[in-house]
């Protein structure tokens, strides 16, 4: 019993009872046997949840109306029960619909607790492929004229198939065997469903090679357990008059006695036609296209219908005289074709008698014609010949000759000859020969007569049949049924009779899974194939005949056994993980799936694609050729991975599909450029002294960039503008801002910065904003230590102009006398205390040998000046301050090893010797120094500890690393500039370099450059900054701190480098260092 497919759809239920419109629907399929449960009413109606047990057993059910669905379902009142009452077939029921749904009411009623309700039930019928397509007609029969063109049709009646839905319906029609060349099979699908079927010709038919073709014309319908059925279709073909006939002899010789009577056959002509009916009957005639014509119709007349010719005239002999005419052999079809004979009759003189020749068969046969076995013996005797000759002398003595070459006359004593079988006979060469005897007798002229009988050559068994092809290739799908069509073979045996009748057989290797109509040659499967397993058989098919003793011939079957797709196709991985750029246009390219299928053909050729639960959820589709493009932009920040399920589904029929994980990675594009949080709109300025001590930190800018991380996210900053005068640097991977050099200031001065922030990418994104540094000027500070000028005289000539206006001209006059003498004084106590710094040339700084020279270096305005000039490749390096006045230069950096590696031992000697000369001048100078007050060179006021804002909203800078007091004593300088051109005076400095000085250099600041036009500063123990400042790097350096006591050495050490001292002309002004 087949199983019974339940399906209950409950809508609209509501506190377990069903409402209205909800429907009770089952599925049963067709031809099941009665009864058949069909499901239960009661369970599936909801009623259980709202009454008791007892109640709900107390619920009875039956047909609302009365219907036809009584007839062919009943229902147990009591269980609810729905069974079948007939076997239920759905092509009677619901004709060709594609759903068959059979919908009656049930009432459930209850006379214990009062209900009555109302269910509406559904059954829907499914289809199970149980016809057969049919054809109108088992066998047909076709004639076709042998001249048909290619491509002339021959229309067939369509099979029927009684199943209603499309799937089970008649899909395809086919050939058997498929190889058949002659036909082919034209199908067109009518708009109701029908086909058009038409045989057509794809080859010339010939008639008289083979006069009748059988072949199988197949229906096969959609099921998956597929019906088959089939049409005979015979096609006898008509003949057409393409042959001519032709005539037993291209010439015929005969000889006649003069006198001889009137209608006296002398000759038998004989044509013969391959063609049938009235294209192979012969009529015989003179031709008309000859000179003589009325001489030869005169003395001879021919019988049309048997090609006899006799004598009608009186003949005559005439020394050398030969009568030769044309004889014509025309057959009767519509366009009548004709042969032509020549024909010899010489006439004898009647004074001698022609020889009388007689025949007499001893094989079986007729007048005129003798049977002979094709296997018949060599030298067999088959007639004897009697020649009587009445005629005397030469006259009546006798030779006689035979035509042809299988056969030959043997002379008897006087008795005549016997006629036997001279070469071996083959009735499949020449089945029928007509054989001619001509006696001559030795007399003057030579007389002769001549007999013609005809040879039928028997059959024998000594052919075996023969396969139309020695290997047949054939094709069957895999699972098919046992009993399916593969091939048909044809073997043909060109003996006749019994002996061409052939059986056919399969082989020892066949092995069981084959089997072979031996009358059709129609070849079975006797078993299951599966083409994964194996796909190729080769086994033999044989062909007896019917003869005594049988011949067997034999052919080779190739068997292909066809996929159809019963596999799923398979993903090369168990997932897939790919990596695509963001920003990409859209259709980009990601990746492409891959996947195989064991099926071959249309069955393993496969598609790809998003799983529909995906389908619009990510930003990708799938080529079916597996590719995975983008269909929009893609944004890493926004999501950088993506996983969704895709589907790869093979084109079998049915289709069929596997599902894997694909994971998308998103990698960074430099789509992002570089946020900066401070400076900002609402907050871009800071304040600080002018005194804070060069590579103070002023304040940091801060910076993100949301690219991922890496070079697109890794930012340096930079000063774009706003540094002219060379005084900031900022650090280019921390984006701390310093202070670079001292600048002279005589009130508040404002710098408006451009800072730039740049991603590392390739193709760099920048972000600019500006930063105001507001320089505080602090009087307090720089009075004790700047000499005086004429700045006190011009504060006093502003009072006196506010107390005395009267006289406020004779004072301002005076103190303008006053001013110009002093700083004529100025200039010349200037040009004595300080040297100009030597400038580096560009080609030193290439080297990375830049030298920062101080010459004049003073503790108070009144000190002697002191020079000394060292230089600063090594430029990172930790100060260590202390009270003594002593500053400890320790060089441990790994990171300044990296980039200054080129330390001679030399150029440490020359600093160490630079060092004892710093600390002996260190002892007198620390004296005079901590008798001077501290002052506080970090704030606008003297003695503040906290930071100053600029009241503009940015933070005051964080002066973590404070030198000490004493060193900032120490560390006070006096540079002055001036736009006069330079003396090229050689200097009297010394150049050390920097690779000459000691690891411990006490009292000095350490300052760094390189020519590329960054310069570090390690302002903090341990941290290391690379700067940017705009510009070139400044070719001069001041240290702050000199001795008095190394002047000598100075000198003689800038004699030896040749550096020039500065000008007198020249003025610098103070600054911190």
């Amino acid at each position: 019993m087949k199983p019974v497919l339940v399906f209950l759809s409950l809508t609209g239920l509501f506190c377990g009872t069903l409402s209205e419109s909800a429907v009770i629907k089952f599925i049963i399929a067709e031809e099941l046997p009665a009864p058949t449960l069909v499901g239960n009413i009661a369970e599936r109606s909801g009623l259980r949840i709202n009454y008791t047990i007892e109640e709900f057993n107390s619920i009875r059910y039956k047909f609302l109306d009365q219907s036809v669905m009584q007839t062919r379902f009943k229902i147990d009142d009591v269980s609810g029960n729905l069974s079948t009452s007939v076997v239920l077939d759905r092509e009677s029921i619901c004709g060709y619909k594609e759903t068959c749904i059979m919908a009656f009411d049930v009432a459930a009623y209850s006379n214990m607790i009062t209900l009555f309700e109302i269910l509406s039930v559904e059954v829907e019928l499914t289809d199970e492929n149980d016809n057969i397509p049919t054809f109108p007609e088992n066998n047909v029969t076709f004639q076709m004229l042998e001249s048909s063109v290619i491509g002339s049709t021959i229309s067939l009646d369509y099979a029927t198939d009684l199943d209603s839905t499309r799937q089970n319906s008649i899909k395809s029609y086919e050939i058997v065997p498929e190889d058949f060349g002659v036909f082919g099979l034209n199908v067109t699908r009518k708009p109701d469903g029908g086909f058009q079927l038409r045989l057509v010709l794809s080859q010339y038919l010939d008639r008289e090679t083979t006069n009748h073709y059988q072949f199988y014309v197949i229906a096969k319908d959609g099921g998956i357990q597929q019906n088959i059925g089939t049409l005979t279709v015979n096609i006898m073909v008509t003949d057409y008059n393409d042959h001519s006939p032709e005539f037993v002899q291209p010439m015929y010789n005969v000889t006649v006695a003069e006198g001889v009577a009137i209608d006296t056959s002398i000759l038998t002509l004989s044509a013969t036609d391959k063609d049938i009916g009235e294209n192979a009957r012969i009529t015989y005639g003179f031709s008309s296209r000859q000179s003589d014509l009325d001489i030869i119709t005169s003395l001879f007349e021919i019988e049309s219908a048997t090609g006899v010719v006799k004598v009608i005239g009186d003949l005559v002999y005439e020394t050398g005289k030969v009568h030769k005419f044309y004889v014509e052999a025309s057959d009767h079809g519509d366009q009548p074709r004709v042969t032509q004979t020549t024909v010899y009759v010489s006439i004898l003189d009647v004074g001698n008698n022609p020889p009388i020749v007689s025949i007499n068969f001893l094989s079986s046969g007729n007048a005129g014609l003798v049977n002979v076995s094709e296997s018949a013996n060599l030298k067999m005797v088959i007639a004897h010949v009697n020649v009587i000759d009445t005629d005397s002398g030469p006259n009546g003595r006798v030779d006689c000759t035979i035509s042809g070459s299988d056969f030959e006359l043997s002379p008897v004593g006087d008795k005549g000859y016997i006629v036997r079988v001279n070469q071996t006979l083959d009735r499949e060469t020449r089945e029928v020969q007509n054989i001619s005897i001509v006696c001559r007798d030795h007399g003057s002229p030579v007389l002769s007569s001549s007999l013609h009988f005809l040879v039928r050559i028997l059959d024998e068994n000594d052919n075996k049949p023969v396969f139309n092809q020695d290997t047949y290739f054939a094709f069957v799908e895999e699972n098919s049924k046992i009993g399916a069509m593969i091939k048909q073979v044809s073997a043909t045996d060109i003996d006749v009779g019994r002996n061409a009748v052939v059986y056919y057989y399969l082989d020892d290797d066949a092995q069981g899974r084959f089997a072979i109509n031996s009358n059709s040659g129609v070849i079975t499967t006797y078993t299951h194939f599966d083409r994964e397993q194996r796909n190729h058989y080769e086994f033999t098919v044989l062909a007896v005949d019917s003869g005594n003793p049988p011949m067997t011939g034999s052919a080779t079957v190739v068997l292909t056994v066809t996929d159809i797709n019963d596999n799923y196709p398979t993903f090369d991985g168990a997932s897939f993980q790919f990596f695509v750029q963001e920003n990409l246009a859209v259709d980009a390219y990601v990746g492409t799936l891959s996947a195989n299928d064991d099926d071959e053909g249309v069955n393993q050729e496969v598609i790809f694609s998003i799983a529909a639960s995906y389908a619009n959820l990510v930003p990708f589709y799938v080529m079916p050729d597996g590719a995975i493009k983008t269909n929009i932009r893609l944004d890493r920040e926004t999501k950088s991975m993506y996983t969704f399920e895709v589907e790869v589904t093979d084109k079998g029929s049915p289709p069929l599909s596997t599902a894997t994980n694909v994971v998308i990675h998103v990698t960074d594009d430099n789509d992002q450029a570089p946020v900066i949080q401070f400076p900002n709109k609402g907050n871009n300025s800071v304040s600080v002294s002018f005194l804070v001590p060069i590579g103070t930190t002023i304040t940091k800018v801060l910076a993100y960039d949301l690219d991922e991380e890496g070079p697109n996210s890794r930012l340096t900053y930079s000063i774009r503008s706003g540094n002219h005068h060379d005084i900031f640097a900022i650090g280019q991977t921390s984006g701390n801002i310093y202070l670079k050099r001292a600048y002279p200031l005589e009130s508040d001065e404002t710098f408006l910065l451009e800072i730039s922030v740049k991603d590392n990418a390739p193709q760099p994104k920048e972000t600019v904003h500006q930063l105001e540094i507001i320089l505080r000027y602090s009087n307090e500070s720089s009075t004790s230590l700047v000499p005086k000028t004429g700045n006190t005289n011009v504060i006093i000539s502003i009072v006196v102009v506010a107390f005395t206006f009267v006289i406020s001209a004779a004072i301002i006059t005076t103190i303008c006398i006053l001013r110009r003498h002093d700083k004529k004084l100025e200039m010349k106590h200037s040009e004595k205390m300080f040297d100009k710094p030597e400038v580096v040339s560009d080609e030193k700084m290439k080297k990375g040998d830049l030298t920062y020279k101080v010459d004049d270096v003073i503790d108070t305005p009144k000190k002697k000046k002191k020079e000394v000039s060292f230089s600063l490749d090594e430029a990172y390096g930790s100060m260590q301050h202390d009270y003594t006045g002593t500053t400890e230069l320790n060089i441990a950096d790994p990171i300044e090893d990296a980039m200054y590696p080129n330390q001679s031992n030399k150029q440490i000697k020359n600093l160490q010797l630079h060092k004892l000369h710093l600390q002996a001048h260190d002892k007198e100078e620390q004296k005079n120094i901590m008798a001077q007050p501290l002052f506080d060179n970090l704030s606008d006021t003297s003695g503040e500890t906290a930071n100053s804002d600029s009241g503009r909203g940015g933070s005051d800078v964080d002066l973590s690393c404070q030198m000490s007091m004493q060193d900032e004593l120490k560390t006070f300088t006096f540079n002055y500039f001036n736009k006069k051109p330079k003396s090229s005076t050689p200097s009297t400095s010394s150049n050390i370099s920097s690779s000459q000085m000691p690891i411990h250099n006490k009292n000095r600041t350490h300052r760094n450059s390189e020519n590329s036009g960054h310069y570090g500063q390690k302002h903090y123990p341990g941290s290391v900054d690379v700067f940017h400042t705009g510009s070139e790097f400044p070719r001069e350096k001041i240290d702050s701190r000199v001795s008095s006591s190394i002047d000598n050495f100075t000198k003689d050490n800038s004699k030896k480098n040749g550096h020039r001292s500065k000008s007198k002309s020249e003025k610098w002004f103070p600054s911190y260092v």
